[in-house]
């Protein structure tokens, strides 16, 4: 009967730990990702400005644009396919970390760009920046914060698991 409680209670502990480092995980992936989201904001950033140059000094159509940059260009937005995109609409399929402002950003980037003069294509390209640059601010003014709000919750909320069940 002593043996088997003992063996009841390293169960507990080990599942216990186990919980708690799941809790950890969670922590770490969720900072990750915040951490992620601006620097595919900066990304996005550099691009559109890259865009805006090969415009404004050399009239280039967004394919050669695109086909021209390197593929590190690509991954620092978060392009996840080995294909280089054609257009911005497939830059922003390839990208499935991609989410909310700069999500719409980009949309109305993709639909607006290629479709009018030179200037309107530059000033789009301008726009844009400014509120991916806005957004890239508000990320990081807000990263510390979320960074200790998910490490506070996602440990608290295993610490609470682990004590509910011990």
């Amino acid at each position: 009967m002593r043996r088997l409680m003992s063996i009841i209670t390293a169960v507990k502990l080990i599942g216990s730990a186990l919980v708690v480092i799941g809790g950890a995980a969670m922590a770490y992936n969720l900072n990750a990702r915040a951490k992620r989201a601006l620097s595919i904001t900066e990304g996005l950033i550099n691009l559109i400005r890259h865009v805006k140059t090969q415009v404004s000094c050399y009239a280039t159509p967004i394919d050669k644009i695109l086909s021209g940059c390197e593929k590190s260009v690509f991954e620092a937005c978060g392009y996840a396919k080995e294909a280089t995109p054609q257009s911005i609409g497939e830059l922003i399929e390839g990208c499935p970390m991609l989410e909310g402002r700069a999500l719409g950003v980009m949309n109305e980037f993709s639909r607006g760009f290629g479709k009018s003069y030179r200037a309107d294509q530059v000033r789009l390209c301008e726009s844009s920046i400014e509120e991916l640059s806005a957004l890239r601010s508000d990320i990081s003014d807000k990263l510390p914060i979320r960074r200790k709000l998910n490490s506070t919750l996602c440990i608290s909320s295993a610490m609470a698991i682990v004590i509910l069940l011990a």
